[in-house]
């Protein structure tokens, strides 16, 4: 069963346009949202704010809210 869009929309931490951050980066721009079928789970088209670089599907566990993140995840709708 495909999973319902408005329902994915409720649960994916970030919308288009959010600024984020990586283990290891940031300042990131959200360009993209996708369901990953084969991983179960929400995905991020990212551009670096600072020279327009992009990463492709980036998973939601491997994107933070906060420069200083404390080791919780921001994807899996904020558990």
């Amino acid at each position: 069963m495909e999973p319902n869009v408005n329902e994915l929309r409720m649960v994916a931490q970030f919308k288009v346009g959010d600024v984020v951050w990586t283990r290891n980066s940031g300042p990131w721009k959200v360009v993209g949202r996708w369901w990953l079928k084969g991983k179960q789970c929400i995905a991020y088209d990212l551009e670096y704010v600072r020279n327009r670089v992009k990463l492709n599907k980036v998973v939601d566990y491997e994107v933070y809210a906060t420069r200083q993140h404390d080791g919780t995840y921001a994807g899996n709708g904020g558990r």
